[in-house]
């Protein structure tokens, strides 16, 4: 049953009669209650004009008569109607969206709802409930961004003096690394072992809400400074720490919570006590920290031999704003990080818009760059050259092509140039090839003596061609564009692809005994080729070395834990290419056992002979891979255990014993041919780079032929040790080479020399 409908009749003055029925008040008193929609009204209609209702008409006012009958309800009964109303709202974290339910109010009734934020600031909803009387919605993160109470309130349309209130609760959300701060009170202190830098960590989360409750973990890069730091963050999110150290030097602190490391990473500078250098936190020396890394690099780095010009387009736009970058090399090639000299710039384009002189700092290191700080306005060919201005021998150039503005370039008829990439070293395996090619409707695209396509069609009008080259190997690359018939092309384009992390590394500890807990040792890593960055990671803290020029170096602690504790490190060449170890190395730490091989682990828990060459495993390790071949000792059943030059399965079959090296016969092995032989042109140099040879017994030098004729290698250079990289210097400029590499081992045996390669030296043209 839809309703229930009641009527009833009250004569009102005369008897009912058919003479004055007009004259009549006979009223319908009307009551409807409706079950499903909860719709009921009470109202009067004259029966004169009853004609004008239907049905529908009546149900209809009966449903907005309703509110008028709850009103005249509360009234009389006194109830209160926020009794009736049920919110629902759970706590929530800073930044999430918040569910509410409301329930309890009548259909189709519109409700206030305001929420009041911990900063006093109000939220004002106005939403209507569905014929169930309900309301659901949700308030956005990006209005709960604080943490803190929040108060909710919802106040009826029908009843606007009735008030519901509920409260919730923000809190913050995970620590944030980037919002998350460690400030330092003294950020120089005596180096004497008592003094300490005080330093505060501030907890934040995204929305920079302070996070309670949490602890961290805070180490220096120095293994020989003591860093100590307790309990979890208060209600700020604070927590406080100091470290001092007894040894000279910048400390850089690091943070972890969880398994964040947070952004910030501050120095703190100790010094020698006796030089009386005040405090940096005062702000009466604000250079300290420059001051004492000065001395610390003084004796690590090269001297200043010339600058190059990095990142500057070969082709630009008249009066268009370009930055570039400005390094200082070493003869070799490295960069010069303690350099301090003064550079100014000059340009064949008199109206060009240069830099004003710049004073190198050590905050340099060796390399800085120049934003938006050169402006061409003369179109042409135009070198722009940097000179130091105390040494004029020490200098660099790079020549621009300056164009019009339309369209990025503006170059004459019957002309070929190639705009991208930029010459340089790259990491990524295909190269896109773009530029510009006017008087020539197809064209083919040369990498050296490799003819990459041909045929390839450039866009009518415009000359535009753009080209995506296949995989290309490690090495240098030298991309030419030509037409078909060989009447236009492009300069000569020089770049180097490098995607091979460093092969050859070597990771030294010292001492190499076993430690006593608490005492100190240091790592050394070496490679075969130049390194950008090392980290190691020893008892749960990752540390980043020092750079000492050839090498990198880092102290740590041995644990007071006795045992076996594995250091793992990553190395990553100049192009960042890295390459880790997770067994460079095993720090012992107590004599608890015998150890014959020095792996690590105790004799006693090594029996028996893994790899059957006739040597226990007592005697070869478990970690260590003499042989180079990626197998450890304990594995290799090619292992030479005595050094004698003969391997131990060779003996083994030869019945000697693989621990006596006298019983070894020691034939004259030369060494192997180098491999991976790629050249990188220079001004009047080129620079060569090789893959190691290998040798029975140790490389000694590396021979280097060369001559203009690839049958007649007339000229000779040597390598001062067993370095894979090496440029041979004083050539004619605008010249192609043939270069070969040969070993020679530590017994005067030179092995076979390695496949012929071309090298050019700056502004060879074809």
């Amino acid at each position: 049953m839809k309703g229930v409908y009641f009527l009833a009749f009250e004569r009102v003055g005369e008897a009912i009669d058919a003479k004055n029925i007009e004259r009549m008040s006979i009223f319908f008193i009307f009551v409807y209650f409706d079950i499903i929609n909860l719709c009921f009204g009470v109202f009067v209609v004259n029966i004169y004009e009853l004609k004008f209702y239907t049905i529908k008409n009546i149900v209809t006012m009966g449903c907005e008569m309703k509110k008028w009958i709850l009103v005249l309800l509360v009234l009389v009964s006194g109830d209160v109607f926020a009794n009736d109303l049920y919110v629902s709202v759970s706590d929530s974290i800073a930044g999430d969206d918040n569910f509410l339910s409301i329930s309890g109010t009548l259909a189709r009734e519109t409700l206030q709802i305001r929420v009041n934020r911990p900063d006093e600031t109000i939220l004002s909803y106005e939403k209507t409930a569905d014929e169930f009387g309900s309301v659901y919605f949700s308030v956005s993160g990006v209005h709960l961004r604080q943490l803190g109470n929040y108060k909710l309130s919802v106040v009826s349309s029908y009843f606007p003096s009735r008030l519901f209130t509920e409260n919730f609760e923000v809190y913050p959300g995970s620590v944030s690394p980037f919002r998350s701060l460690i400030k330092i009170k003294h950020r120089a202190v005596p180096a004497d072992g008592v003094a300490e830098a005080a330093f505060t960590v501030l907890l934040r989360d995204a929305f920079e809400n302070p996070v309670s409750g949490k602890a961290v973990k805070v180490f220096s890069s120095r293994s020989s400074d003591k860093v100590i730091i307790g309990g979890v963050s208060d209600s700020t999110g604070k927590i406080e720490g100091m470290i001092k150290s007894d040894e000279p030097g910048v400390a850089i602190l690091s943070v972890l919570t969880g398994d964040d490391l947070i952004f910030e990473r501050p120095e703190v500078v100790f010094y020698l006590s006796g030089s009386n250098i005040p405090n940096v936190g005062s702000g009466d020396f604000p250079d300290l920290g420059k001051f004492l890394k000065a001395q610390l690099f003084s004796e690590t780095f090269g001297t200043a031999a010339y600058f190059t010009i990095e990142e500057l387009p070969s082709v630009v736009n008249t009066d268009e704003e370009t930055s570039f970058l400005v390094d200082v090399k070493d003869e070799n090639g490295e960069l010069v990080r303690n350099y301090l000299g003064k550079i100014r710039f000059a340009s064949t384009d008199d109206k060009a818009q240069l830099p004003v002189d710049y004073q190198f700092d050590l905050e340099d290191q060796g390399s800085h760059r120049f934003s938006l700080a050169v402006k061409f306005t003369t179109p042409g060919d135009h070198t722009l050259t940097v000179h130091d201005l105390t040494d004029f021998r020490i200098f660099g150039e790079r020549k621009i092509n300056v164009g019009g503005k339309e369209d990025g370039i503006d170059i004459s008829m019957n002309q070929i140039i190639i705009t991208s990439p930029q010459p340089g070293s790259y990491t990524l395996g295909r190269i896109t090839i773009a530029g510009k090619a006017i008087g020539a409707s197809v064209i083919k695209i040369i990498d050296g003596p490799t003819l990459l396509t041909e045929n390839f069609p450039v866009e009518d009008g415009t000359g535009d061609f753009v080209y995506q080259t296949p995989l290309l190997g490690d090495g240098i690359h030298k991309f030419r564009i030509m037409s078909m018939d060989g009447s236009l092309k492009s300069e000569d384009l020089l770049i180097r692809i490098d995607r091979t992390p460093p092969s050859v590394v070597a990771i030294e500890v010292e001492p190499e005994e076993e430690l006593d807990p608490g005492t100190s040792f240091t790592v050394r890593v070496t490679s075969s080729e130049p390194l950008s960055t090392v980290f190691c990671r020893f008892n749960e803290n990752e540390v980043e070395f020092e750079n000492m020029g050839g090498y990198f170096q880092e102290g740590f602690m041995a644990p007071m834990e006795c045992g076996n504790h594995p250091l793992t490190c990553t190395v990553a060449d100049l192009m960042g290419n890295e390459f880790i170890e997770p067994n460079a190395a095993n720090i012992r730490v107590c004599k608890t056992g015998f150890d014959t091989d020095e792996d690590g682990v105790f004799d006693k828990n090594e029996l028996g002979d893994d790899d059957k060459d006739g040597v226990a495993n007592k005697y070869e390790s478990d970690i260590i891979d003499s042989t180079g071949n990626g197998i450890s000792d304990q594995q290799d059943p090619h292992n030479d255990s005595d050094m004698g030059g003969v391997s131990n399965i060779e003996e083994m079959e030869d019945e000697t014993d693989p621990l006596n090296p006298s019983d070894d016969i020691l034939p004259a092995i030369p060494p192997t041919a180098v491999s991976s032989l790629t050249t990188e042109s220079g001004d009047k140099k080129v620079t060569l780079f090789w893959s190691p040879a290998k040798d029975d017994s140790e490389i000694w030098t590396y021979r280097v032929l060369f001559g203009k004729n690839e049958g007649n290698l007339d000229q000779e250079d040597k390598t001062p040790d067993n370095r894979t990289q090496w440029y041979v210097e004083d050539l004619e400029e605008a010249q192609r080479y043939y270069f070969q590499v040969a070993a020679i081992d530590i017994d005067g045996f030179e092995g076979i020399p390695s496949r012929i390669v071309e090298g050019y030296t700056f502004g060879w043209d074809e």
